[in-house]
């Protein structure tokens, strides 16, 4: 038996996407995000009410196949960092895959920050456009409210932490682990991978930033009510790069729902409008 998870291949839809910004609202000057400014907590994603992002959604379903162990304590623990992110890297071409798309729509809504030193956001967020089941990256949507210290950025759901985005130091290598809340404990680590020069909607950024995260959902059992057939581990683990001034602009995860299935998800900025401007028509799909 091996004592290693199996690390899922996957599928990675390849589409181009025409994009359009607005910036700027009313008859005031635009104001354009700089595309070489340092990272800061301040400004990796800009906090303000009517602030808008327009992302396409690409969703694969991957069958997999994964071990199942006699007891709990025979499940091995997770791959490291470094397998898991090499394979976000790896290419496979499946025949006619099914590919589900949609445009989800994330807005600042209200300002109900509680002191000067901690700015709360409530999120409006909306999947549109939908052509199957897609499902947006987790770090996109587990969230009701938008929370922002001097060293964090964390989503809040009903009173607890949903997700913490990036927390503590923005330099590369710098790691993180945080407990959420849910039926069982699920442990979220996550490290700042690189800064880099990345293209947004035609624009190159630099000072990007690529953090990668893994969310340990724990051993799970297999079975029905009255018998079990094995255990395993469940993980979901992924990217998201923030590009200073402009906020998030490309997620791409893998995610097990269950025991076998993965699913391959990503979120690619396609427009951005900033302080209550309308957000830009969505790009057709190729």
């Amino acid at each position: 038996m091996s004592n290693r998870c199996a690390s899922p291949a996957f599928f990675v839809a390849n589409c181009v996407l025409a994009a359009t910004v607005l910036v700027g609202c009313g008859g005031e000057s635009p104001t354009v995000p700089r595309n070489d400014a340092e990272p800061s907590f301040y400004n990796i994603w800009p906090a303000a009410v009517g602030n808008h992002w327009t992302y396409e959604v690409v969703t694969v379903d991957l069958p997999g196949s994964y071990t199942l162990y006699p007891t709990a304590e025979e499940v091995p623990p997770l791959p490291s960092m470094n397998e898991l992110y090499s394979t976000l890297t790896v290419k496979r071409v499946y025949n006619d895959p099914e590919v589900y798309r949609g445009t989800y729509h994330l807005r600042f809504s209200e300002d109900i920050s509680p002191s000067a030193e901690i700015v709360a956001l409530r999120l409006n967020n909306q999947m549109v456009d939908i052509a199957g089941h897609p499902y947006p990256p987790s770090p996109l949507w587990l969230g009701q409210v938008w929370m922002r210290s001097a060293t964090r950025i964390a989503y809040n759901v009903a009173g607890f932490v949903g997700w913490v985005h990036l927390e503590g130091a923005l330099a590369p290598g710098h790691e993180f682990s945080v407990e959420l809340p849910s039926i069982t404990t699920m442990e979220l680590t996550a490290r700042v991978w690189r800064t880099f020069r990345y293209s947004v909607l035609d624009i190159a950024y630099s000072n990007c930033i690529e953090c990668f995260y893994v969310l340990d959902e724990g051993v799970q059992r297999e079975g029905t009510a009255y018998e079990t057939e094995g255990y395993y581990r469940k993980y979901t683990y992924g990217v998201v790069v923030y590009a200073p001034e402009l906020g998030p602009v490309y997620f791409h995860e893998m995610n097990m729902p269950s025991r076998g299935v993965w699913n391959n998800r990503a979120a690619t900025l396609s427009a951005f409008a900033n302080e209550g401007a309308p957000p830009a028509a969505v790009a057709e799909h190729p």
